[in-house]
């Protein structure tokens, strides 16, 4: 998957556009700071299951951004 999203990726940004390149290059590692706080802040407040039930309702919310196209 990694793979295909930087080649994806590669496919339609320019040389030009250097600040997406940075911006798509922080975004995995702020995401490995980002989903631990977020799993403990919502564990303040719900138990495991409601932690898995709010991260399978914002993973079905992601599924609205996948492209309905052929990207070929």
């Amino acid at each position: 998957v990694e793979i295909s999203s930087e080649s994806y990726f590669f496919k339609h940004v320019k040389d030009v556009d250097a600040n997406v390149i940075s911006f798509f290059r922080i975004t995995r590692p702020l995401a490995y700071l980002l989903a631990p706080a977020f799993a403990v802040i919502m564990l303040l407040f719900t138990s495991y299951a409601g932690l898995f039930a709010a991260l399978g309702v914002i993973t079905i919310f992601g599924l609205f951004f996948i492209p309905k196209v052929d990207t070929r």
